[in-house]
Formats: structure tokens, sequence, C-alpha cells
């Protein structure tokens, strides 16, 4: 193979995993024009969340503040808030970039920490408020970002976890849900990482022969017919024909009506509040196989009396750390299936001072990074995805 081929084909297995081949991401205009007069003032540095045109209670907001502060000060970047009553003509991601930047969203830190430009915006538009009945639900990534949260992520936390509340206008539960599928993915839970993220390795190698146009199309061809195989493997996993332990004969899959009746009380909760999916496979001699699925971004954890993962944790911030100091906070742990509730003390680590430097990506019209509620950095390349409704 030439140094041409390999070179092409080392950026076509980055292209096809990150999904740039299946949804090119449209172009990113300046924050500059127009769009500006859709960013509202910055909530900082009394909070993180713009809400134009007032649909959460103040205990709801006061609490959606809390947690993202807790978030914060956990080390695991910033995320912002803005619900509009409409974008106008723009796109979603158009205003959401523009708020990112004006907004200065994102840790200000070292050059080459995991943690620099670490920023999230949610963007909101209810659908009941919009002129065009049409609502929008956007997540704008930070360059510190995007390869934990990436375009698909993004979309999936829109259509799963917020749209549904949104659709019920339960603002509240929306946001909450949405916020902590966010944390999910900037906590880095293992169990969370999705198989079809890739790392690029850097290419050092000079490229001095020409590739065929023909050959180049045939080759991000078949690279994206491997890419949907491999895809499609976890869905065959689950779904391909089993043997009887016992017997050794072909069990047949229960469906979703049949298989409740073989779950106990703690799994059917489990598949009511969707933080688990069962399959229950059944023989004729009686054998029968209950497979756990743990559903993505889901905000329950297990329980450490009963071990179902119906659990949720609410942390309360009782200090706040600053950068000379740590902080407390009490986490409480609540389940739905047995009851069972703990509470535990947390120490927060110090706020981590903003540097000298800012590698900001654009406007610096809103607050600075001086007494904000965000870290200051504002770099995004207008990263992110979402989905209307």
């Amino acid at each position: 193979m030439s140094r041409r081929s390999r070179v092409c084909l080392a950026v076509a297995a980055v292209l096809v995993s990150t999904g740039v081949l299946s949804a090119q991401r449209p172009t990113v205009a300046p924050v500059t024009g127009a769009v500006t007069r859709f960013v509202p003032p910055s909530p900082a540095p009394d909070g993180f969340i713009a809400d134009v045109p007032a649909v959460l209670q103040a205990d709801a907001k006061a609490a959606l503040n809390t947690r993202i502060r807790a978030i914060q000060d956990s080390g695991y970047g910033d995320i912002g808030i803005a619900i509009l009553p409409s974008i106008g003509d723009f796109q979603p991601f158009e205003v959401g970039l523009a708020i990112y930047r004006t907004w200065r969203i994102g840790r200000v830190d070292a050059i080459g920490s995991a943690r620099r430009d670490l920023g999230v915006l949610l963007l909101i538009v209810p659908k009941e408020l919009a002129p065009d009945q049409k609502g929008q639900c956007w997540i704008t990534t930070g360059t510190g970002a995007e390869g934990i949260i990436t375009d698909a992520v993004s979309g999936r936390i829109c259509t799963e976890r917020i749209i549904p509340f949104l659709k019920t206008k339960d603002y509240a539960a929306a946001l909450s849900a949405g916020v902590e599928a966010i944390a999910e993915r900037l906590h880095g839970d293992a169990g969370l990482a999705d198989s079809s993220e890739a790392t690029a390795q850097p290419i050092d190698e000079p490229v001095d022969e020409p590739a065929p146009r023909g050959r180049w199309w045939k080759l991000l061809g078949s690279l994206g017919l491997l890419g949907g195989g491999l895809a499609a493997i976890p869905f065959w996993r689950r779904r391909r024909p089993r043997r009887c332990p016992r017997c050794g004969k072909r069990m047949h899959r229960l469906n979703e009506a049949a298989d409740d009746q073989a779950l106990d009380p703690g799994q059917r909760m489990e598949e009511r509040i969707k933080s688990v999916d069962y399959d229950v496979w059944s023989c004729e001699c009686g054998e029968t196989l209950i497979l756990p699925y743990n559903v993505w971004f889901s905000s329950y954890h297990r329980c450490p009396s009963c071990h179902y993962r119906t659990a949720t944790v609410t942390r309360v911030v009782t200090k706040q750390p600053t950068y000379s100091a740590k902080g407390t906070a009490k986490d409480t742990t609540t389940c739905k299936s047995c009851g069972a509730t703990s509470t535990r003390d947390v120490v927060l680590p110090k706020r981590t001072p903003p540097s000298s430097s800012s590698s900001g990506g654009g406007s610096s019209s809103g607050s600075s990074s001086s007494g904000s509620s965000f870290g200051g950095s504002g770099s995004s390349s207008g990263g992110g995805g979402g989905s209307s409704y």
C-alpha cells in the first residue's frame, strides 16, 4: 500500500467514526450581525440559566443552578442553559454558537490539559412559544468537550432525554434530565462510552504519491460499509439465536408484554424508569434466561441496598468552594425500588483560578471570566447536535 493510500485510510477511518460521512456539519458563521439579537444577557455571575420567556419556576431554576454549580465545582466544566421564545430564521447551531462564545462558556486551563475549553450550552425553544410552532433542542459543545459529547450523542440526549418532557411542557424535568445526561458524559462514565468513537493518531509520514479519484471513493465506500457493519454487531449479539443451556434446543425470545411476567418487581421497576432493558429467552424444557442491558444516559445508579439500578443521587452544596478553601456537600441517594435512603458528606475541591490567557473563539460582548459563573474560554468550533419537535 502506498503512503498516500495509508494516509487516506487513516483520515477516512476518523471520518467514519465521528459521523462526518453520514451527517456533514454545517459551516459555522462568526458571531456577528443579526444573530446577536437572539443572544440573551449572560446569567453570570448569579447563575447559569437565561430563561427569557420565564417558563421555569423560581425553585426549579435555583435547583438547576445548584446542580450545575456542583458539576462545575467538581471540575467537569461549564454547563449553560438558554431558553428562548424564538430564534427567527437562524438555525439552532448558529444561535447556540453565538451564545456559547458571547457568554464565554468553558474552562480556561493550561494548554494541553484535558479540561481546557470544557463546556456545553443547552439551547431550548419551546414549541408552543415559537412563531413557527417548531420547538428546538440543541447542544453546543466547546472544543474541549467535542470528543466527549459528540454530535450523535448530543442528538440522542435531546431526542431521548429532553424532548419527551418538553412535549408535556415539563420544562424543569426536561432541563434536569438534560443536565444529568451531559454530566454523565463529562464525568466519563465507562458504561456510557461509545464504541464508535475513535481517536485520531498523528500522521507524520510525508505524502508524495497521488491517489486516483476513483480509488479514493471506493475506499471511502468500503470503509462506510465496514463502519455500518461494526455498528450492527451489538444489535446482532443481542438478537442472535440462543441455545438452551439445559437441553441444547433453540430458545425463543419473549415479547415485551410476556417478558414482564418473568421479571421480579425490582427488574420491572428498572424497565419502567428506563434504566435497564431486559430480554427474556424461554425454552420448552422450562429453562429461562433473563439478560439485562443497561440503558445509555440513564440518570439512575445501582442501589447499594437492593442492587437494582433504581437509585438517584441528589447533591446539595452546603459550603461553596473558593480559590483558597475546599467546599462541602451532601449527596442523598434515594431508591425507587426498595425506598432506601442514605446520605454522605462530600468534599469539593478548590476552584481553579482562571489563567491569564484565554483561547476565546468569538465575541466577548457578554460577561468576562472575572466574577463570572462561566470559565471564560468561549472556544467552540460549532460542534454539537440536537433535534426539533
